[in-house]
């Protein structure tokens, strides 16, 4: 019995020596989120090898969706280069202004920080270039937000 106890406590503490694989940062992430509407939150996050993963959190306790998919490599290597280019700069928009806020909002974000929060009326927008990324971005992960019936 005493030989159990001593090797269970030198499992132990090998295993809590052994650093613990930290969890891949997406390079960028779409949530989208409407809880008053009782809507689930729905993220779609793309990784640096050109994986994505999609996952739905209903806001009852149903279970969780999870989807994963790969990019191609083409499309990667394009979006690599136009995500590492992006200033995410903010110009503010002209003339009429909308001040209504809505409980729907849209959040992007590039290596774990916001770049763009859609809700409601924007008072301000992406720069061109920016906005290109983004849309580029937008439309490559498409698929992943498709439900397959």
């Amino acid at each position: 019995m005493m030989t159990k106890t001593l090797l269970l406590a030198a499992l132990v503490a090998v295993a809590a020596s052994i650093p613990a694989q930290a969890a891949p940062q997406p390079i960028f992430s779409i949530e989208r989120n409407d809880r008053k509407a009782m809507q689930p939150k729905r993220t779609v996050a793309l990784f640096d090898d050109g994986s994505w993963t999609y996952d739905e959190v209903p806001i009852d306790t149903g279970a969780t969706i999870h989807r994963s998919g790969t990019l191609a490599a083409a499309t990667m290597k394009t979006l690599r280069a136009e995500l590492a280019a992006a200033t995410w700069k903010h110009v503010p928009l002209t003339g009429v202004r909308c001040h209504a806020i809505s409980s729907a909002y849209t959040l992007y974000r590039a290596d774990g920080k916001d770049v763009l929060r859609v809700q409601g009326c924007p008072s301000d927008k992406l720069d061109d270039a920016s906005a290109k990324v983004l849309a580029d971005v937008d439309t490559a992960l498409a698929p992943a937000w498709v439900t397959s019936k």
